[in-house]
């Protein structure tokens, strides 16, 4: 009998390859004003999550602001940090939004569809 991984997909949602210049920063217990926006790149997205490259801030369970950018469109959302990494010389984390608002969900999937 062959070896190899068992891959169990968790996610809830599908995921889109979809790149959008992102702003973020963690929420702290301080006023998030104080802290410098940091930028990244999208590298694939869902109505539930995404995954984000792009300098590590936080860790696993932080919160996190999020802008996302696509042409003259943008939505900002919060989301918890599920996991950090680094893949290929590049800083990731995968992070899962807040649950949406309708207005939330129906911007975010127009900008997926877009």
């Amino acid at each position: 009998m062959a070896k190899g991984n068992l891959f169990v997909e968790k996610r809830k949602e599908q995921r889109v390859e979809k790149k959008f210049e992102v702003t973020y920063n963690v929420v702290a217990e301080s006023i998030i004003a104080s802290q410098k926006d940091n930028e990244g790149k999208s590298k694939d997205i869902s109505i539930g999550g995404a995954r984000i490259e792009g300098k590590l801030v936080g860790k696993e369970n932080d919160v996190v602001r999020i802008l996302f950018k696509s042409g003259n469109k943008f939505i900002i959302l919060f989301a918890f940090i599920k996991w950090v990494k680094e893949e290929k010389g590049k800083e990731q984390f995968g992070i899962e939004f807040f649950p949406l608002r309708e207005e939330e969900r129906l911007t975010l999937e127009e900008i997926i569809n877009d």
